[in-house]
């Protein structure tokens, strides 16, 4: 299946090279180190499946292939697609929020992003694919999204066939591979943008004293809209609730978080600017809670109104302490 991806992406990139971009500009240049299609040399250069969030136009007629904007009156091209190719959308706005708690084993992850379907005509459509990797031991929680008037969102299935919701086409979303999560969405129109709201998990590692996170977030060159056209802007939020009073140490990160609020045991840190790429690098962030003995703590968490289960939920974690004249422990979640 994987193969499959790729080579659909693959002839998707091919495809793009007859779009012409306002002003009759020449498509971006790849950074220096990256192949014809943007993607990193060397080993990565390979693989064309994702390494961050992404969305692809989803083309069975060649002939639909075309700026929005700018038509580009080339000669048409006969023939449908069998499988669709999948050309990788323009992103116009992302934002990343990250909670990681310390008696918890999972970082909660939020994607906020704005596509538009910039590589098909006006007067056409065709379905768009969304497609999450999740870091370690990833889980999806849910999405949103609108597109125009009409909007559409994850509901959780019962397997067993009891669900009240009807499934019609099983490949309308689900697992790609064991740390992909894909979603179609249908019949977007040519220029349209499409805002969504991913909601995803993934394991909070815990080693020698440090806690940490890496999440998914190199974007290829093909999807950075003209700058003259639209303003770029990169919004990272971080809160980590380290459970305990104790001193937290910030270890190490991938991008320029900077410390905005403490409320108690939580802090805040936000990394907000204008960029004239997207990120090429995954979004890392450590941090160790200063303790010379074993401490540990209690976190809560109350059921809502729109839970299923109304009972709360509690989690027990220890902390083992940099006390290096007693045997070393380990983290400890319940």
């Amino acid at each position: 299946m994987e193969e499959d991806f790729e080579r659909a992406v693959e002839d998707g990139l091919r495809l793009s090279k007859r779009l012409v971009l306002p002003g009759g500009a020449a498509p971006p240049r790849p950074h220096a180190g990256m192949d014809r299609y943007g993607a990193p040399d060397a080993a990565a250069a390979a693989s064309l499946l994702p390494v961050a969030p992404m969305a692809y136009a989803v083309v069975t007629d060649p002939a639909a292939v075309d700026s929005p904007d700018v038509p580009s009156y080339q000669p048409h091209v006969y023939g449908r697609l069998s499988p669709p190719a999948l050309i990788p959308l323009q992103m116009r706005e992302v934002e990343l929020r990250v909670d990681c708690a310390a008696g918890c084993a999972t970082a909660q992850v939020t994607l906020v992003a704005r596509w538009w379907l910039h590589c098909l005509t006006r007067s056409r459509d065709c379905d768009c694919r969304l497609v999450v990797p999740m870091g370690e031991e990833g889980s999806i929680l849910g999405a949103e999204v609108t597109v125009g008037k009409k909007s559409y969102n994850t509901h959780v299935i019962d397997v067993d066939g009891n669900s009240p919701v009807k499934i019609v086409k099983t490949e309308s979303g689900g697992i790609l591979k064991s740390q992909f999560f894909q979603l179609t969405i249908p019949q977007v129109v040519g220029g349209e943008d499409i805002f969504a709201t991913i909601r995803w998990s993934q394991k909070l590692l815990y080693d020698n004293g440090q806690f940490s996170v890496d999440i998914p977030f190199r974007f290829p060159h093909y999807v950075n809209p003209l700058p003259k056209l639209f303003t770029k802007k990169e919004k990272i939020q971080l809160t980590v609730n380290s459970g305990v009073s104790k001193e937290v140490l910030l270890q190490g990160t991938s991008h320029p978080l900077k410390e905005k609020t403490r409320q108690g045991e939580k802090l805040f840190f936000l990394h907000e600017a204008v960029v004239e790429n997207w990120s090429i690098k995954d979004f890392t962030f450590s941090y160790s809670v200063y303790s010379g003995d074993v401490s540990g703590g209690v976190l809560v968490q109350r059921s809502t109104l729109r839970d299923y289960d109304d009972r709360d939920i509690f989690s027990i974690f220890l902390l083992p302490g940099n006390n290096q004249n007693r045997k070393k422990g380990s983290c400890v979640y319940c």
